[in-house]
């Protein structure tokens, strides 16, 4: 490139894990590729990696690329992501859907405009070595979801073929990961328990394959569909302390009549047994949720068993968010609830969602955790244990390593090493 002046950029990422890996893979590859990151105010490339599975997630980002647009007119404006199709061309000189991001560095060198569309029928060769401002990496290893919810946009934006990162292509990348200081590196994918499908292996194989690996660290599992929780891999996670103690199993309601509405595989009682069974197997494990409330003809009785749900399974965290209707999808046809309801429901969501912390974190004081440190000020450092509470501890240094915490108290949404309170931690 001749002109020094066009090889800057500046990337904004929005919305989940996946996406969060996906912005770190496009940043590295330019960086690689000669081009240099700058400011907001110094950048002559914008690149939006934008998120749209809920309304309120599509309009934070459009918001942000007309801000940007309207700051900086002269930029060369760049959409991918998650992002309703077709994009906006006026908003955005290029839009480079899934499957394509390793072409970014020519067209941008060549400042090609357009609509490069995605290519959904391979795994798309992205891999990070670092992570920018994070202290846990994240490590996408699958694509695609084959699952059938009537509310969803996923599939019909990132695909319903399975598609999958190769074994050696996970431990390569996970190995560097490791070298480059990381401690704790979470999987991560559209539906992850679907892992393998197209390689004709499972989740419970690559992971048996990573931990073969000869050094410390803790992984992670980002999410799983509940019935994906099986034996196999919770016999890994009783064998293997390098395996977090803590699921991600996103209920969504806690009705079966709502549940077979979303098209959800499975009933209230298949989740809530499933849960008592991993208790059963691991002790003190954490298990978050995701409930979605306000769902179309969700009554207020479908809205009870919600809120028994939360209170049985004493969840470390609770992932609440209102119906989003997506365009398309079959739920959005449906009648909607009067947003003064959903409202009045989320409140009372969300303080059943705390008391169920409580009742988890509890457990936890007087015993020893493992937290991995991500912020620090003055001596007080604040991490996510095993089981995925969030803890502050007192510490000289701030390393990327375990932190053996001994638990004395519960302040807000925190797991405390102390019992006076002290200016560093008030964070």
């Amino acid at each position: 490139m001749s002109n020094p002046t066009l090889n800057t950029f500046f990337i904004k990422t929005f919305g989940c894990k996946t996406n969060q890996y996906e912005g770190e893979a496009i940043r590295e590859l330019l960086l690689k590729e000669g081009f240099i990151e700058a400011g907001e105010d110094r950048a002559d490339t914008y690149i939006v990696n934008a998120c749209s599975v809920t309304e309120k997630a599509e309009k934070e980002w459009t918001r942000y690329a007309h801000k940007i647009r309207s700051s900086y007119n002269n930029g060369f404006f760049v959409l991918t992501g998650c992002y309703p199709t077709p994009p906006d061309r006026e908003l955005f000189n290029l839009t480079v859907g899934f499957g394509r991001r390793k072409e970014l560095p020519e067209l941008l060198k060549e400042r090609v405009e357009g609509y490069k569309k995605s290519d959904l029928r391979h795994f798309e060769d992205l891999s990070i070595e670092d992570h920018k401002g994070h202290t846990r990496a994240f490590l996408k290893i699958q694509e695609g979801c084959d699952l059938c919810c009537t509310y969803c946009i996923v599939p019909t934006l990132r695909g319903s073929r399975i598609r999958s990162k190769p074994v050696s292509g996970v431990i390569e990348e996970f190995s560097n990961l490791l070298k480059h200081g990381f401690y704790e590196i979470v999987l991560t994918g559209t539906h992850l328990g679907a892992y393998g499908k197209d390689l004709s292996l499972n989740l419970v194989t690559l992971l048996e394959e990573i931990l073969t690996i000869e050094q410390p660290f803790r992984l992670r599992l980002s999410s799983l569909e509940p019935l994906e929780a099986e034996e196999e891999l919770i016999k890994i996670i009783e064998r293997d302390s390098r395996l977090a103690k803590h699921l991600h199993l996103p209920l969504q309601s806690g009705s079966t009549k709502v549940l077979k509405a979303m098209g959800r595989p499975y009933n209230r009682e298949e989740f809530l047994e499933k849960i008592e069974m991993i208790r059963s197997r691991i002790s003190g494990i954490g298990i978050s949720t995701d409930i979605m409330i306000g769902f179309p003809q969700e009554e207020e009785e479908d809205f009870f068993y919600t809120l028994d749900a939360i209170k049985r399974a004493s969840f470390v965290k609770v992932h609440l968010f209102p119906f989003s209707p997506r365009p398309h999808t079959p739920a959005s046809k449906l009648p909607r609830i009067k947003p003064d309801i959903i409202k009045e429901r989320m409140e009372r969501a969300q303080k059943m969602a705390h008391s169920s912390f409580l009742s988890f974190a509890s457990t936890k004081i007087g015993q020893t955790l493992e937290v991995l440190a991500e912020k620090k000020r003055g001596d007080c450092l604040t991490g996510y244990s095993s089981e995925y509470i969030k803890v502050k501890f007192f510490a000289e240094r701030n390393q990327k390593a375990l932190y053996p915490v001994i638990i004395q108290n519960i302040e807000g949404d925190y797991l405390l090493s102390f019992t006076s309170t002290n200016p560093d931690c008030l964070l």
